[in-house]
């Protein structure tokens, strides 16, 4: 499962990010009775014409998933987007700016049991 998501991952990344990225997923068991995945992405972009001498974006996505005892599955995904940029124009001199998002997102859905092996 790793593998494939690692694949798609990309192919995904290369039509939002364009050049210039990594990407990785993992996948891990849980303390309950579930699992976990992190899909991570950095992409960097230098761009001395446009005053960019260095920027990074990393982003960070948490996955866990966990069933419960009345067969219900708790979606749980924290996202952490990381920016920072460092640029030197005449306009504007020099500038460091960097800055962090976090955002989290509960679900809870049946589990369909006709879809388990």
């Amino acid at each position: 499962m790793e593998t494939k998501a690692n694949e798609m991952f990309y192919k995904y990344a290369k039509l939002y990010y364009d050049n210039d990225f990594h990407t990785s997923v993992y996948f891990f068991d849980t303390d309950t009775n579930g699992f976990g995945s992190c899909w991570l992405v950095k992409k960097t972009r230098e761009d001395k014409a446009a005053g960019i001498d260095e920027g990074q974006w990393d982003a960070v996505h948490l996955v866990t998933t966990t069933i419960d005892s009345q067969n219900k599955v708790k979606y749980r995904l924290n996202t952490t987007i990381f920016l920072f940029v460092k640029s030197t124009n005449n306009a504007h001199g020099a500038l460091d700016c960097g800055g962090q998002v976090l955002k989290v997102r509960e679900d809870y859905q049946p589990m369909d049991p006709k879809q388990n092996p």
